[in-house]
Order: C-alpha cells, then structure tokens, then sequence
C-alpha cells in the first residue's frame, strides 16, 4: 500500500521524492553556489571589437545605403521639436541653481528637480544616448 501522498501549505500534492523519504518534508538544503568562475576561466573570451556609439547595434537605416524609413524621419522631425524646450529648460535649471526657487519648495526637492531638469536637458541633446 502506498503512502498517502501529502500537500503543501499551498494545497498542491508533495513531489514523488518527498513522498518516498518518508518522514522528512523538507529536501536537503543544497549547496550554496558560487559566483566565481572555476579556475583557469579567469579570462573573458574574446569579444569582438566595441561599436563607435558605445556598444549600443547601429541602426537599420545608418550607413548610408539604405534610405531612412517612415519611422527615422518621425524620431528626427520629433528630436528637432522637442529641441525648443532645450532653452526654457535651462533657464529653469539656472534659476533653480540661483536660489529663485527658495521660498516654495525645500531644498530636497530642489536637487531632485534640478537633477531630472539635467536628466531631460541631456536626453534632448544627445537623443542617441537616452
């Protein structure tokens, strides 16, 4: 006669394994893994040579031979738009660099807005690199 198989406290039935060994529940704890490489791994393979924009793929309409497609043309005309904000959103930044902003928030929300008002500013300018 076999023994009744058990559930857990999530109602699903107890693998084959804990079912045979009986009176223990609980498997035996493993081995803790390691994250270092075994040895004589210590070298990375060779990798082939990094990209000229950072590692990041070129893109599909990049190198000349194939004509932008619909999708290029739209992030383009959209990059030159949102350059228009590039000014006003430095002038903010300044004026919050100044202490014109002191009185109605505190310093802490200063800095935060000064680093995402340096975050965005940056992404305008180099939309390749956001």
């Amino acid at each position: 006669m076999e023994p009744p198989a058990r559930a857990c406290s999530c109602g699903s039935p107890a693998s084959d394994s804990e079912v045979e060994a009986g009176s223990s529940l609980r498997s035996p704890p493993k081995p803790e893994r390691s994250r270092k490489r075994p040895a004589g791994l210590d070298r990375a393979a060779p990798e082939s040579p990094p990209s000229p924009r950072g590692g990041k793929r070129p893109r599909k309409g990049e190198g000349g031979d194939v004509p932008p497609s619909d999708g290029d043309r739209l992030f383009a005309q959209k990059c030159r738009e949102l350059r228009g904000f590039i000014r006003p959103l430095e002038e903010l930044l300044e004026g919050l660099r100044r202490g014109r902003y002191d009185r109605g928030l505190s310093s802490f929300q200063q800095s935060v807005a000064m680093d995402r008002l340096q975050r965005i500013i940056g992404v305008l300018q180099k939309p390749e690199m956001g």
